[in-house]
């Protein structure tokens, strides 16, 4: 089909949401044939609008704030195409236009707007606040405090409630505790109305800030925490979770649990005091029904392994502890500092303990103890991965074929049981040779269990099997190796004909290649799928070949612009220590957060004081132990004000926790299996039959 068929087919982006990146890619290359960029970028504004590589939206020559307005771009565009069409200077008229591409108005362009006009901005900034980076609004705060003092000495000690009213709260938060604690009890009534909305995980756990917040809001209530009573606590809003738990009267506590419904990022405390409430009030877990459970939900995530573990385990409570474990959000691994994460684990484990109870009684052979039958692995999805490997062998070969696909989907299996799983997919479907597309895609995450010399087998005559795969974690190198060289074997590819497409559907596997062949690679082409290559995590020397890949794209580092920056994402952790030493401090805050955890140690020390103050908070907060331990007093002082917590000296990083995990982004949504990728395509081929019919 050519592009400007494929181009008008109605409703071509809505049939697109759910494509996996490359695949998205793949579709706007073929459009970009036949249709100019500009006529392109008038009509689409969704998902395939934000797989644009920035060498490509810069051939459109955008320069009105009108042709971005409406768009769903990602920061990289964002920040191009703000800096493209403002030159440096924005009106609060333009802001208000901007939608998602407020993503990309820098600190400098904050700090360029009147006094006048900052409170006016900062209304508008809160009715975007979803599109504002920490950093963002950080140092919009610092802006919106400098201008407020510039009208009154020590503005915020004699702040009316009035005035207080037109402080956006998503601003508030970020004041300094000093000048919270001078904030008069005239202006409470309008302090306490903003703390009922404050989303206070927008600061880091361990900030000053927090208990400044708690405090300054108790004193509004003029209550002490053993005189505080349940509509106090309401009028608190996540400050609630900041309380001490201790010194609240048992009787309030009861009475006022499901406030704490809302706290992510509870002590382990205060979750033990909770969970001795919800047992006093509820009783033994042992006595409950599911509409207890139903009752409580999230308060559930508080209870302690021992406790849920005494549930009944009758199929009554199945569904509705599915219900509750799928309702909490499917959180990314952040920075302990700003993790919201609810920990789920022993939820999951009694789930599973209740599924397999009707079974555990039933014998298929003296040495299986229990048999997974197909229901089974159907309710337990991502947590199959709890069965043994015994358990999995006493899987039947029909249960297997019949769930493949299911299991395939399973990212958290281990070793031993991927090396039954194998067993099962060879018992059952024959050799690896013999898999087909299909088949290969449904196995999905089971691949990884087979050996090289059996993937030396596999069919890869399409760079989409790859990318169906690409998600699936503990690849080996050797392995990716061994699939990226079945795919140019199989498809008479060689390294340097690998066109945009090929490269953005690799992912990860081009962590597989060797550095003569990434160096092979045709720039061009890499310039154009470097977005998606953005979220590559391989080895130091692959990254280093990456590296100097962009280099040989983009220019020398040194004329980078924060744009390019961000869109090379994690490709920045193979510079050298030379080129981060000469980064300009314009550029940190733009680097992903992902990126700064896999810049190795070593380097990351010759960061100077003022580039790690430079970072921003979100940034700041994925530094690891490992690489603060490198850091001197000054450094860490610099990474202190931007995070804006004291970074202690990590002593003994070996056995320290990295604030961070670095999580492969999965590339298809809601758990879509990989087959997926076949069947979206098949989904929409009758709409483009329709489009070229007579």
């Amino acid at each position: 089909m050519k592009g400007d068929q494929l181009f008008n087919i109605a409703g071509l982006e809505d049939n697109a949401q759910d494509l996996s990146p490359a695949q998205k890619k793949a579709f706007i290359n073929t459009i970009l044939k036949n249709v100019n960029i500009s006529t392109v970028l008038q009509t689409f504004s969704g998902p395939l609008i934000s797989t644009l590589s920035l060498y490509t939206i810069q051939q459109a020559n955008i320069n009105a704030v009108d042709r971005i307005v409406g768009k769903n771009w990602t920061k990289c565009q964002a920040i191009y195409l703000v800096k493209q069409v403002f030159s440096g200077k924005i009106q609060p008229s333009d802001i208000k236009k901007l939608g998602s591409a407020i993503q990309g108005i820098t600190c400098d362009m904050f700090n360029s707007l009147s006094d006048q006009d900052i409170l006016t901005t900062a209304s508008i900034l809160e009715q975007n606040k979803d599109w504002l980076s920490r950093h963002q609004m950080t140092c919009f705060a610092k802006k919106l405090w400098a201008a407020l003092n510039t009208t009154r000495a020590d503005y915020f000690s004699s702040i009316q409630d009035s005035e207080m009213q037109l402080i956006p709260t998503v601003f508030l938060m970020f004041l300094p505790p000093s000048q919270i604690a001078k904030i008069p009890a005239k202006a409470c009534s309008s302090f306490l109305e903003k703390m009922a909305s404050a989303d206070i995980t927008l600061l880091p756990r361990t900030s000053l800030t927090r208990p400044a917040l708690r405090d300054r809001a108790l004193l509004c209530l003029n209550k002490t925490l053993p005189l505080i009573s349940s509509s106090d606590l309401q009028q608190l809003g996540l400050l609630v979770c900041e309380l001490n738990m201790t010194e609240i009267p048992a009787s309030v506590l009861n009475t006022s649990l499901q406030l704490f419904t809302q706290c992510r990022q509870l002590s382990s405390s205060n979750k033990a005091i909770l969970a001795k409430r919800i047992l006093t009030t509820y009783g033994n877990c042992s006595t409950w029904k599911d509409t207890t459970i139903t009752s409580l939900g999230l308060l559930m995530t508080f209870l302690s392994s021992s406790d849920l573990q005494t549930l009944p385990n009758v199929l009554q409570l199945k569904d509705t502890l599915m219900e509750l474990i799928y309702s909490i959000p499917d959180v990314s691994k952040s920075p302990a500092e700003y993790d919201t994460s609810l920990n789920t684990a022993s939820l999951r484990q009694k789930l599973f303990a209740i599924i397999i109870a009707p079974a555990a009684r039933r014998k298929r052979a003296a040495s299986c103890v229990m048999t997974p039958t197909t229901q089974q692995i159907m309710d337990l999805k991502e947590d199959n991965s709890q069965w043994t490997p015994d358990q999995l062998l006493c899987m039947s070969t029909q249960t297997f074929l019949d769930t493949f696909a299911i299991l395939g989907s399973v990212q958290s299996f281990n070793e031993q049981q991927l090396a039954v799983l194998k067993n099962k997919s060879i018992d059952a479907l024959g050799p690896p040779s013999s898999y087909t597309i299909e088949q290969i895609l449904a196995l999905g995450c089971l691949m990884v269990g087979f050996t090289p010399a059996e993937l030396q087998q596999v069919s890869v005559t399409s760079v989409d099997i790859l990318t169906g795969i690409n998600a699936c974690p503990n690849w080996t190198v050797q392995k990716r190796a061994v699939l990226v060289q079945r795919l140019i074997n199989q498809t008479g590819l060689t390294v340097s004909t690998m066109g945009m497409v090929e490269l953005s559907g690799l992912g990860n596997f081009i962590c597989g290649m060797t550095a003569e062949e990434i160096a092979q690679i045709n720039t061009t082409s890499f310039r154009m799928a470097v977005g998606i290559l953005s979220t590559v995590n391989c080895s130091l020397t692959v990254m280093e070949e990456l590296m100097k890949k962009a280099v040989s794209a983009f220019g020398p580092i040194s004329t980078w612009t924060p744009a390019w920056i961000n869109e090379i994402g994690n490709i920045i952790a193979g510079a050298s220590s030379t080129d981060l030493q000469n980064l300009n401090v314009l550029l940190l805050p733009m680097i992903t957060p992902a990126a700064i955890a896999l810049i190795p140690p070593n380097r990351f020390c010759v960061l100077s004081p003022d580039q790690l103050r430079a970072l921003g908070p979100t940034n700041a907060a994925m530094v690891t132990a490992e690489q603060i331990a490198m850091l001197n007093s000054d450094q860490r002082q610099g990474l202190s004000d931007s995070l804006g917590v004291v970074i202690p000296r990590a002593t003994n990083p070996e056995t320290s926790t990295k604030t961070t995990t670095i999580v492969v982004p999965v590339p298809l949504k809601g758990g879509t299996s990989r087959l997926a990728l076949v069947g979206i395509l098949a989904l929409l081929q009758p709409l483009f039959l329709l489009a070229i019919a007579p």
